[in-house]
């Protein structure tokens, strides 16, 4: 392109270097898409701030490090990462010293894109993971016990009887009530990779990595007893003998494989609940390999 410039505008050469990095300059195409690229992953520009200020080089992680590259703005040696040419460091490191409050900016809207990206995923009443962040968990799990061969645990917990309970106490009552069950669900759940999830309006789902069917049902009793002990009073008669409210648990756990889907393991889980609620409610009925379901009272 230099090279066609001179020989068909004439001028010199040092005349275009001067103007090489400026908006009038030949390059200024390339350079304005570079840096609209930039724009997008402030990740990579506060990395290549970093290059183009280092005239000895740094050293960055292998992935943004090989990300630049891709986009040809750098060159590695050994591990160090160096700018790619002249003309990049010089119209780049003006940039961010010209932009910093842009850079800045791009950073926050970034940080604010992985908090968006979070509550998405977060019940606003309960603060538990949602039914979209249980969906994407469970399929992650699934897939590496799957590798592993280790077994996988769900419990689905529906407050018993929670219409009545809404209708006589309000919709105020029976929010604090989803709220006081969802921190008493938190208290007794206590492994770093299990998960506590508003799954409907009064349905609970806790996924259970590495818990086979004994240990699902020791969390699911637990889970029960400490809901019961809130001692959530409900003044409707509907033959239900418990004046407070209670869960009814379903339980299901087994070993994934590659060949099956998540769904199998949800559709044991709500069978085993669907047990439970016809056995008389607030009770735990664990899902077997069986046409029948074993009951824990």
């Amino acid at each position: 392109l230099a090279l066609y410039h001179l020989s068909s505008r004439g001028g010199t050469l040092s005349e275009l270097l001067q103007e090489a990095t400026t908006l009038s300059g030949i390059y200024r195409d390339s350079l304005r898409q570079y840096w609209g690229v930039l724009r997008s992953y402030p990740e990579l520009a506060a990395a290549l701030e970093q290059v183009v200020n280092a005239p000895d080089g740094i050293e960055l992680d292998a992935r943004t490090s090989y990300q630049l590259e891709s986009l040809g703005l750098v060159y590695l040696q050994g591990n160090r990462t160096f700018a790619h040419c002249e003309l990049f460091r010089t119209y780049f490191r003006t940039h961010f010293q010209q932009g910093n409050s842009l850079l800045d900016r791009l950073r926050q809207l970034e940080q604010e894109n992985q908090e968006l990206q979070r509550l998405s995923f977060i019940d606003d009443l309960t603060q538990l993971t949602n039914r979209r962040g249980f969906d994407e968990q469970l399929q992650h799990e699934w897939n590496r016990l799957a590798r592993e061969g280790e077994p996988l645990a769900l419990l689905l917990c529906d407050l018993d009887y929670f219409r009545y309970y809404n209708k006589s106490a309000g919709w105020q009552a029976g929010d604090r009530c989803l709220q006081k069950v969802a921190g008493a669900i938190r208290q007794t759940i206590h492994r770093p990779a299990d998960l506590i999830s508003r799954y409907g309006s009064e349905e609970f789902a806790i996924l259970l990595p590495y818990t086979d069917a004994t240990g699902a049902v020791f969390v699911a009793e637990k889970v029960r007893d400490r809901v019961k002990a809130l001692r959530i009073e409900r003044d409707f008669q509907i033959g239900f003998p418990a004046d407070i409210v209670t869960l009814s648990i379903g339980a299901a756990s087994q070993i994934p494989s590659p060949q099956t889907e998540t769904s199998l393991l949800v559709r044991s889980a709500y069978e085993a609940l669907e047990q439970a609620k016809r056995q008389g409610r607030d009770r735990v009925f664990l899902h077997t390999e069986r046409s029948s379901s074993a009951e824990f009272p």
